[in-house]
């Protein structure tokens, strides 16, 4: 499988999501973007690139064609924070030992030692997370434009490439890739943001 054209398409669903986010961005205070995000928008993208690659990396390590996954996540360079990375300079700040997981080596150690990970990488994106979606809740996502719908269209479209690396994925595992970010991302931004909310019920 020839990877690279699905990273291209990838990509141009990760810059749609950035000029999303930049956009509401520009629409908070000027203390919460101190406080948060230290004035600068990348702050805000790096949770969403994390908890994206978290998911999709469980998805990948529960595959059929775990290193053709990997190889795609290895390959999506236009991250704002690589979560392997971001994982190791975590576990090195709280002196957590014996945390050398890399994509070269991920599928050989033990299955504790992907678990131990796999606990530690959503431990440190969670705070990170939460300040995203109080950044969200102070944004206007469907008033002027329904910047949550365009959000929700380059996530899953990113999902799509991620899971196009399989030409055999069937609609079950199409399905439970889909419901896992929605579940995961879509929904808490949904509750996070009242206006949001308040027409999620109406429905």
């Amino acid at each position: 499988m020839n990877i690279a054209p699905l990273l291209q398409d990838a990509k141009a669903s990760h810059d749609r999501i950035v000029e999303e986010l930049t956009r509401v961005y520009d629409q908070l205070d000027e203390n919460m973007k101190f406080d948060r995000f230290n004035d600068r928008v990348e702050r805000l993208v790096v949770p969403f690139d994390l908890k994206l690659q978290f998911d999709l990396l469980k998805l990948a390590l529960a595959g059929r064609k775990k290193e053709d996954s990997l190889a795609f996540l290895y390959g999506a360079g236009f991250f704002q924070y690589e979560i392997l990375r971001y994982v190791k300079e975590y576990a090195d700040v709280r002196g957590i030992e014996n945390l050398d997981v890399t994509y070269q080596n991920i599928l050989t150690i033990s299955e504790e030692e992907r678990a131990r990970f796999l606990a530690i990488a959503k431990a440190s994106i969670e705070p990170l997370w939460d300040d995203a979606l109080k950044a969200i809740s102070k944004a206007d996502l469907v008033v002027e434009r329904d910047a949550f719908q365009s959000l929700e269209n380059h996530l899953l479209r990113f999902v799509d490439c991620f899971l196009m690396v399989d030409e055999s994925v069937t609609e079950t595992e199409i399905r439970k890739a889909v419901e896992t970010v929605r579940v995961n991302m879509l929904g808490p931004i949904v509750e996070a943001n009242d206006e949001l909310f308040r027409r999620s019920e109406v429905k």
